[in-house]
């Protein structure tokens, strides 16, 4: 058997390595291998936020005065519509890696994430009328 830190040889029955003396039982946390992958699922959700928010922003600021300057009334509907789309789709992305992510500071940071983001949705949606 031989050790995982110094790849020193050792006996088979050997609790502690004779070179290094760690403790041959041993396993590594999957804690580290896991790191790479959450960073990169954070910044994919980072990312897919971005791009709806950036689509929202170019059809709110550009696309809607630029075509309808006077006939808001008979988009606004449509225009609401993608609004909870987009929202939504916001919601459940956030959902999905706050399942999927293993590392348990991530995780707690989507989920605060995913609350703010509900109550920010229902503020701006809901009680756009107030």
């Amino acid at each position: 058997m031989n050790c995982l830190r110094c790849n020193t040889p050792n006996e088979d029955g050997a609790k502690f390595c004779k070179s290094c003396g760690i403790d041959l039982n041993y396993v590594p946390s999957s804690e580290n291998g896991n790191s790479n992958q959450t960073v990169n699922q954070l910044l994919l959700l980072m990312g897919i936020e971005y791009f709806i928010y950036l689509g929202w922003f170019i059809l709110q600021k550009a696309i809607i005065p630029m075509f309808f300057k006077d006939d808001y009334d008979k988009i606004s509907s449509i225009y609401k519509y993608f609004g909870w789309t987009t929202d939504i789709i916001s919601v459940l992305t956030l959902l999905v890696f706050a399942i999927i992510v293993k590392n348990k500071n991530a995780r707690i940071f989507l989920i605060i994430f995913l609350i703010l983001r509900i109550v920010f949705l229902v503020g701006y949606r809901i009680f756009d009328k107030v």
